[in-house]
């Protein structure tokens, strides 16, 4: 799969609580990969949750498919999925997504980190 087929794999959720901790970014990441029905929901390489300059989530993650395909499938099944009483998560394309564009006009995307995230398999 070269670079810009892996770029059409991503997706963002966003709508997410924030995490102040490490461990709580472990618990959050861990929480997604479970409700995105991950096979492995503890492997962190499936994940790309970025934080702020004080260690802060900033209430996104970003996850890869293994196609564009299967990342439309996955938009579809978790856009507007509620994760508790005060947080829905929003699924989107990155190019699509108000609150991946204002982070990364920010600085706040590490581009190699998340061209590392791998694909996601579900279950």
């Amino acid at each position: 799969m070269d670079t810009s087929q892996r770029d059409e794999a991503l997706i963002v959720l966003s709508g997410l609580p924030t995490a102040s901790t490490q461990e709580s970014q472990r618990v959050l990441s861990r929480f997604l990969l479970q409700k995105l029905q991950a096979q492995d929901p503890d492997d962190h390489a499936k994940i790309y949750v970025p934080v702020d300059i004080n260690g802060h989530t900033v209430g996104l993650a970003i996850v890869r498919y293994a196609s564009s395909d299967a990342a439309d499938a996955g938009i579809s099944a978790h856009n507007g999925t509620a994760l508790d009483r005060n947080h829905t998560m929003v699924a989107e394309r990155p190019g699509s997504s108000q609150a991946f564009g204002s982070t990364r006009d920010r600085g706040g995307i590490d581009e190699q980190r998340m061209r590392g995230v791998t694909a996601l398999q579900t279950v």
